[in-house]
């Protein structure tokens, strides 16, 4: 779907995430930094389904957020402009629905 150095934008902060620190205590975890919806993000490596961001990652290996996140690449779309204008409408009317509901 994707390639490496592409540029996509984030549509949802839902994320089926996979965070290891390298010994497997954070695997299925999610991470304090993470995508932001309608941000958009450069793939910097993918692995089947998933993508990664290196500006996402950790690399102090003493913070518990150390290690690569990797994000399912169902949450976000190729980078064109409607898209990002799309993320963030979508980003309103879904808080708007949690806050009725």
């Amino acid at each position: 779907m994707f390639q490496e150095k592409q540029k996509v934008v984030c549509i949802s902060d839902a994320f089926p995430c996979t965070h290891d620190t390298g010994d497997g205590t954070q695997i299925g975890k999610t991470p304090i930094i993470r995508p932001i919806v309608g941000r958009t993000y450069v793939i910097d490596e993918i692995l089947g389904e998933y993508i990664r961001f290196e500006e996402l990652d950790c690399n102090d290996p003493n913070a518990p957020e150390y290690g690569y996140k990797w994000w399912h690449q169902s949450r976000f779309v190729l980078y064109k402009m409607e898209n990002t204008e799309m993320a963030i409408s979508m980003k309103v009317e879904n808080s708007v629905f949690a806050k009725q509901n």
